[in-house]
């Protein structure tokens, strides 16, 4: 995924001029989206007709080297690169000061632009820029204690982006934690997250069903194998990009529900797997305009499902339920105009039953869901509603059963050895032998990769490293279980 995170205020120099200042540019940044772009070239000569195009150029290292001086005599001398994209000023400046900053990037590539903008809400000035330095004055929108990341996005003609963070800190507070950094952009506005962060902060809350765009740092320095992404709430990943470095960015559907958190996995140099959690703040569920709904929300042996439904659609759960295994099972229904006078739930499951039907408060009723004893491919739970004026509303719930496994996914690969420096597909099928988990795909060379992640399935392209070689694939699966296993494939790399 190549994804593009510079905000709807970007602008770049129009007066077809090398080196010449826009006043667009030098505009203040008024978002945390928001940001200020400079292509380079800005108008290319076309290429006359008969000459051939010339291919872009290979992929290389990137190195960003930055100096910040403070109105206090503060200072900030640091460098970030492929390896290491996030670097810490070791000295604080002084809150409402404005600094002066220097920007020099080194690449063995030709830059088609770069994308400028703090993180905090701050103004920059710039005085001089071009393809491979900027010049500015930053006045930061920042109070004492708290940490400001400025974000330096690197675009090759080949439209690969690398993103290279510099955190800088104001008045007195404790150095910086390692951990995960967070960006999310949605329909509404954004939301930022710090390693300590509970809950991300946004300036307005994602809304249920909405297509997110984000990116995770892990400050961690190069002792970083793999990254990867889930959420608590049956969400859609429908593309992730890491670098295997620490930058893991994604395009999150939202589910329709009102809590849900994020976690980042990260699997180190020593086979070990961390997570670091945080919370979305979520709008509430807007209700259909016509007659009740209801909040599902089914939990057991590590599977947990959780949707909404109306009257004009039915749902149902990805995950399989383990068979005869109790399942919890709880309803919410919302009948703001009182018309539900009885309800009902029916197991159309050909096996299995429900018990211990209680209501633990208004219109919120808690259900035992025995599964069948044999595997379901598709059946469902269905809730049956009767109105006072004789109308009856059925809203199902598709769920299917698998037989306790033996604990052991089994894994197959389909990638082929490549040539150093070229991008392979590549996909991979899981059969969990039992609910399914989550996973991390793994290099031992590196490379950067495209996912688009299923809970059975996945495929990839695989950017590999320019230098050959042995090198090996492994995914990390982790089970309902709560257990790890590792399968890996050894291919080469010529």
């Amino acid at each position: 995924m190549t994804s593009d995170m510079r905000g709807p205020g970007t602008t770049r120099p129009a007066n077809g001029k090398r080196g010449a200042l826009s006043f667009a540019c030098i505009a203040a940044i008024a978002s945390l989206a928001s940001g200020c772009v400079i292509e380079w070239p800005l108008d290319p000569e076309p290429v006359p007709p008969g000459v051939p195009v010339p291919p872009p150029p290979p992929e290389g290292d990137t190195r960003v080297v930055w100096e910040l001086i403070g109105d206090g005599g503060q200072s900030c001398f640091a460098s970030t690169d492929d390896a290491a994209p996030f670097a810490v000023c070791a000295e604080t400046f002084n809150d409402g000061d404005p600094v002066y900053g220097f920007l020099r990037v080194d690449t063995s590539y030709e830059v088609r632009d770069l994308d400028f903008y703090d993180l905090c809400g701050g103004d920059m000035e710039f005085f001089d820029f071009g393809p491979y330095g900027l010049e500015f004055y930053w006045y930061p929108n920042a109070s004492s204690g708290e940490r400001c990341p400025l974000n330096l996005s690197v675009f090759s003609y080949d439209d690969v982006g690398r993103d290279f963070l510099l955190e800088v800190g104001f008045g007195d507070q404790p150095p910086p934690q390692k951990g995960a950094y967070w960006e999310l952009f949605h329909s509404e506005g954004s939301c930022v997250g710090e390693p300590d962060s509970a809950e991300l902060s946004c300036n307005a809350e994602v809304r249920p069903g909405d297509v997110v765009t984000g990116l995770a740092f892990f400050e961690a320095g190069t002792d970083i194998r793999g990254l990867g992404l889930r959420d608590t709430c049956g969400g859609e990943l429908l593309d992730v990009f890491t670098d295997h470095r620490g930058v893991l960015e994604f395009v999150w559907q939202v589910p329709m529900t009102r809590g849900c958190e994020l976690a980042l996995m990260v699997v180190d140099e020593g086979g070990q797997a961390s997570e670091h959690s945080v919370r979305v703040p979520m709008a509430e569920f807007v209700a259909p305009s016509v007659g009740p709904w209801v909040e599902w929300d089914l939990r057991g042996s590590g599977v947990r499902c959780s949707a909404v439904a109306a009257a004009d659609g039915s749902i149902a759960c990805d995950e399989s339920f383990v068979a005869g295994r109790s399942t919890e099972l709880y309803v919410q229904v919302h009948d703001e105009d009182a018309q539900v006078k009885s309800l009902e739930l029916v197991n159309d499951c050909d096996g299995g039953w429900l018990r211990g039907i209680s209501e633990v408060d208004s219109g919120e009723y808690e259900f035992e869901w025995i599964p069948p004893s044999e595997a379901r491919a598709e059946c469902a739970l269905r809730l049956r509603l009767e109105n006072h004026d004789g109308t009856v509303l059925e809203l199902p719930v598709g769920v299917s059963v698998a037989l306790p496994g033996s604990g052991e996914p089994e894994l197959d690969w389909d990638i082929d050895d490549a040539q150093a420096g070229s991008a392979i597909g590549f996909s991979a099928s899981i059969d969990w032998n039992g609910p399914s988990g989550d996973y991390i795909v793994v290099s031992s060379c590196g490379g950067e990769m495209s996912l688009t992640p299923g809970a059975r399935e996945l495929q990839g392209v695989w950017a590999t490293p320019q230098t050959s070689g042995t090198c090996e694939l492994s995914m990390f699966l982790f089970g309902a279980d709560g257990r790890t296993h590792v399968r890996p494939v050894e291919m080469q790399l010529e």
